[in-house]
């Protein structure tokens, strides 16, 4: 035993009675299990370089951790969620050649002995508001670090690099600074005094930032004010997710941001962006802002009392023939009651939701090219210019859009929603018939029909006496019979009209 290095222990329970001396033990892992007189039998273990407790129920943290001069690893985790680790006062700042500290649980740690660890690479700890608000205090610079304050312990478990967690907070921030710079992974719930991110919290731009979660932080209006003297030059250049929720006074991602400004926020890898209940937002993007979005893949907005646009154009002309978003796959708009439409290139659309939006925006169709649709509570949900194919959308939704009359325009050339899998309709109440002849032959895939509440509704395609004599003169002529083949589940609900 005298030569053992590494011991793992799990869900066991022991006392150091039969522990016989370790002296060249370095490393020692103890999850799920219960220690009596722990402390004691640390004396038999001087060599120890890694120290982990995880769930594991001891006795104490004593002085003897003290004595384990070469102990570079300490990772320290309760065994209740809510159950408060004791740590002696002066304890932490004594141990000198730490490395990494990892206090996963509720604890009663003195922040300003970390000063004292001059080795300290990495650090991950639950904290209350009255701990991180302690004066003078700021974290070290840190090579990783995981830190919560006033939120789920849980965002520790993933031992995540470079994350800050803030909730409840009303203090200033300042106690961060040296973490903004670097962070990976930002999440502030409920946090106020803060109008911004960029520059009141992150005044170099937190350009290493990949994820940002805000939620109910009431004083917060803009991700980026760029009328500020303070700014930096570049911002947010790493950004791939952005979520924000219930913020009260939230009016948009930039301030102040014109063409000019377009190389300080571009926010070029931004992929996923999900934004609601933000009632007093507008527009979600300006025009200079979306146009270098080129890798976004998902957009969810819902619950936005106030939402009319997508992208800001003060006037028509300021539409590109250009347009954004050629990577979107994912699209859901929810219960934006005054949203009007949604112009995007959408070559790559996967999955289509629309429900509970306003009316149509009286947009000029024609300035778009032909890989641009316009999708809008109006008489049509698809305006579509011809030579075009929306192959890769396999699930469309669509809710409470109570003016349409029709799904798609068929226009001869156009084959359309070829790999369609799954169709929803809901509440749309003025919807006669979804598709014409040609477009139905597209639809060979299609495996799951839901209509519900769509009360004029009479036929699921329209008759070939009404189709236009455009369409019907070009498209319609020679076609097969039409057939769903894998059709296989139908749920039709209070259609009293329809006609199968």
């Amino acid at each position: 035993m005298k030569a053992l290095q590494v011991l793992y222990l799990e869900s066991v329970s022991f006392s150091p009675i039969g522990f016989h001396s370790l002296p060249n033990l370095k490393t020692l892992c103890c999850v799920d299990c219960e220690l009596e007189n722990f402390s004691s039998s640390l004396k038999n273990m001087r060599s120890l370089e890694i120290l982990a407790l995880i769930g594991t129920k001891i006795d104490e943290i004593s002085e003897e951790l003290v004595k384990l001069s070469t102990l570079k690893y300490l990772r320290l985790s309760g065994v209740e969620v809510e159950e408060e680790m004791n740590i002696p006062p002066n304890l932490v700042s004594r141990l000198t050649s730490l490395q990494e500290l990892h206090v996963v649980s509720k604890s009663n740690i003195n922040l300003l002995e970390l000063n004292s660890l001059s080795r300290l690479t990495a650090l991950s700890v639950i904290l209350s508001t009255n701990q991180i608000s302690q004066e003078y205090f700021v974290f070290p610079k840190l090579q990783r670090y995981a830190i919560v304050v006033d939120d789920c312990y849980t965002y520790l478990k993933a031992q995540t690099l470079k994350t800050v967690t803030i909730a409840n907070f009303s203090s200033s921030l300042t106690a961060f600074n040296s973490l903004f710079c670097n962070v990976k992974k930002l999440k502030l719930r409920n946090v106020s005094g803060q109008k911004n991110i960029v520059p009141s919290i992150g005044k170099t731009g937190v350009n290493e930032l990949t994820s940002l979660k805000l939620a109910s932080c009431k004083d917060m209006e803009f991700l980026i004010d760029i009328t500020s003297d303070q700014g930096p030059t570049v911002v947010f250049s790493n950004l791939v997710k952005l979520n924000v929720h219930n913020m009260v006074s939230w009016k948009g991602l930039c301030y102040g941001l014109s063409r000019s400004h377009r190389a300080i926020a571009s926010l070029t890898r931004l992929r996923v962006v999900r934004i609601g209940s933000c009632h007093q937002l507008k527009t979600i993007f300006s025009p200079c802002l979306a146009q270098s979005m080129l890798y976004i893949e998902k957009l969810f907005i819902f619950q936005c009392d106030g939402v009319e646009q997508e992208i800001g154009f003060a006037q028509e002309d300021e539409i590109p023939e250009n347009y954004y978003w050629p990577k979107l796959k994912t699209l859901r708009i929810m219960d934006c009651p005054i949203f009007s439409c949604f112009i995007v290139q959408a070559r790559l659309l996967e999955r289509l939701v629309i429900s509970n939006v306003g009316t149509i925006w009286k947009t000029d169709v024609p300035v778009l090219n032909e890989d641009c649709i316009v999708v809008g509570n109006h008489e049509e949900v698809f305006q579509v210019q011809g030579g075009y194919s929306f192959s890769r959308i396999k699930e469309l939704d669509l809710k409470n859009l109570f003016e349409v009359r029709i799904i798609w325009n068929d226009f001869a050339q156009v084959v359309t929603l070829e790999n369609l899998t799954t169709l929803k309709l809901r509440d749309c109440k003025k919807l006669r018939c979804i598709f014409s002849p040609a477009t139905a032959h597209s639809l060979s895939h299609l495996v799951t029909l839901f209509i519900e509440g769509c009360e004029e509704i009479e036929r699921l395609i329209l008759a070939k006496d009404q189709v236009s004599s455009s369409s019907s003169s070009n498209g319609d002529t020679g076609l097969p019979p039409i057939s769903f083949p894998n059709l296989t589940d139908i749920t039709v609900r209070n259609c009293g009209n329809l006609e199968i």
